[in-house]
């Protein structure tokens, strides 16, 4: 391996759910062809075949984690960022790890630089990564449910039956005997490991071939299926399989088991505020934070409210809001305003400014003048050592200016690969066309949006029930000097218009930023 080359592995991924995915051998040759062009050694491959990207739990991706630590390579090589993860929790968890150690990700299908204009183009190809994944676990999640209304066999094998010509639920004669007479001596007195110790005794084994231990007798003594009830989801039906044991037999187990069914409640969890550290209030500038209310019939409400209001002593007087409420309109106003071609047209703009003043290209530039210099110096000394001029002083300055010129040549190796990740306007508006599409069917790209593209958001009460919305857009995903709240306020008198003409909208610029308001009537 050449020193002035920088070592690097490649990460590929195949998933058997989609046969459409690229194989491994494709992904790899593209990875490589990616590093020869970009002036990487790879030094090693890691691969995991018939795994989702949307669990962490990859053994070959876990090795190379650990091995990042080692800092023998400097850069992962994908063939595309949903090879890396395909949950943005995951990904921010791992490429952490990873930056931590002293490595970066590049995708060698996918484009994006280093800048502020990558780091948004990058959130958003992952965002859509993640939408993906979402979507396929939906059409997966549609066909189990579609299948379930047919009362078709679903889910791991369980003892005593097996899959009819038709799909469904069928009786095995040769394990549903062995159902049976669990049952049955369990009925009759049988203590649950004289049970287990006559079943293995006798060479029986679970529906998985194993011995049977406490656990697994305990599944079959529970298990509603064995008199017939099928669940899935919202579906039950105490008829959709054929029964095994009776229903006296079945609750005379349950009252000794002392076990009675209950239908499995899920918790609400902790609620999530998606506007944290995006909303602001309007009427003092502090931030507005999440906070819920349980009502005397035990329904939880919840709020979003200045905290200010919060203060001891109370300093604002700003009306609280339903989070639903608040949530639900950012959605619908702030994505028919990334969704329309103007706003789209006008981040394309800034990607194309940001990578403009990419300072990646001075710098490059500039080291290329180093190396220049550094090689005239060599050249200069050779020549001398060929004429017969040899001293230990040339000796040494002669290494010295070896590793000058390795260092200087990666250096510049690095910057070009930042540089070779520019894009045109072309690639850019398809991708972000892309996301408006996915954004009006997926709620968790909408927020994506709205997390790259909306820096601050500022809720005024207005008369009656009415409330104002300031959102500041920042086209470029990027604000350089964020404007201060009293900046704010002084701006807006200038430029507000909306009750002077009755309008529900108004717009204006100041410095990078973009202000839209919003007249909106508070459910």
């Amino acid at each position: 391996m050449s020193h002035s080359m920088i070592p690097a592995v490649i990460y590929a991924r195949y998933s058997s759910a989609s046969q459409r995915e690229e194989s491994i051998e494709g992904q790899l040759r593209e990875c490589h062809r990616y590093a020869e062009k970009a002036g990487l050694s790879v030094i090693h491959e890691y691969t995991d075949s018939a795994i989702s990207g949307t669990s962490d739990k990859r053994p070959a991706f876990q090795q190379m984690i650990r091995d990042s630590k080692s800092h023998a390579f400097e850069v992962v090589i994908v063939w595309k960022l949903d090879r890396f993860a395909r949950n943005r929790y995951d990904s921010a968890i791992y490429r952490k790890q990873l930056s931590d150690n002293g490595v970066r990700i590049v995708s060698a299908m996918e484009t994006f630089s280093d800048g502020p204009e990558g780091i948004i183009l990058e959130g958003l190809l992952e965002a859509m990564s993640e939408y993906y994944s979402a979507n396929l676990s939906e059409n997966i999640q549609r066909g189990l449910y579609d299948s379930a209304l047919q009362r078709k066999f679903l889910g791991k094998p369980v003892l005593g039956y097996k899959k009819g010509p038709d799909g469904r639920y069928e009786i095995n004669p040769i394990t549903a005997p062995i159902v049976r007479r669990i049952f049955e001596e369990y009925a009759a007195g049988k203590s649950q490991p004289e049970i287990i110790d006559g079943l293995n005794a006798d060479g029986l084994r679970t529906s998985r071939g194993k011995c049977f231990m406490r656990n697994s007798l305990r599944a079959v003594l529970i298990n509603e299926k064995y008199v017939g009830m099928y669940r899935y989801r919202d579906i039950e039906d105490p008829e959709g399989i054929p029964p095994i044991v009776d229903r006296p037999l079945f609750d005379k187990v349950q009252k000794m088991l002392g076990k009675r069914i209950f239908k499995k409640k899920t918790p609400e969890g902790s609620p999530r505020y998606m506007l944290t550290t995006k909303l602001f209030c309007g009427e003092c500038g502090r931030m507005m934070t999440g906070e819920s209310a349980k009502s005397k019939n035990g329904k939880y409400f919840h709020y979003y409210s200045c905290t200010g209001v919060k203060a001891k002593p109370k300093t604002c007087h700003k009306q609280r809001v339903s989070r639903d409420w608040i949530e639900s309109e950012v959605i619908r106003i702030v994505t028919s305003e990334i969704l329309n071609d103007e706003f789209i047209n006008l981040v394309a703009d800034g990607f194309m400014e940001q990578q403009k003043n990419n300072p990646a290209d001075q710098k490059v530039t500039a080291l290329e003048r180093q190396l220049k210099a550094v090689q005239k110096k060599l050249d200069n000394i050779n020549r001398a050592i060929a004429e017969g001029i040899w001293s230990e002083s040339t000796k040494s300055l002669l290494a010295e200016l070896e590793q000058q010129k390795t260092n200087i040549s990666e250096a510049i190796q690095k910057g070009k690969l930042s540089l070779q990740s520019k894009i045109s306007r072309d690639e850019v508006l398809p991708i972000l066309q892309d996301m408006r599409n996915a954004a009006t069917q997926s709620e968790n790209v909408a927020w994506a949006l709205i997390d790259a593209f909306v820096f601050r958001i500022y809720l005024f009460d207005d008369e009656g029930k009415k409330q104002r919305l300031l959102v500041e857009y920042s086209p470029t995903g990027y604000i350089e000097t964020a404007v201060k709240y009293e900046e704010m306020l002084e701006v807006r008198a200038k430029h507000n218009r909306l009750h002077f003409y009755g309008l529900t909208r108004t717009q204006w610029m100041h410095g990078s930023s973009v202000f839209v308001e919003y007249v909106l009537t508070k459910k």
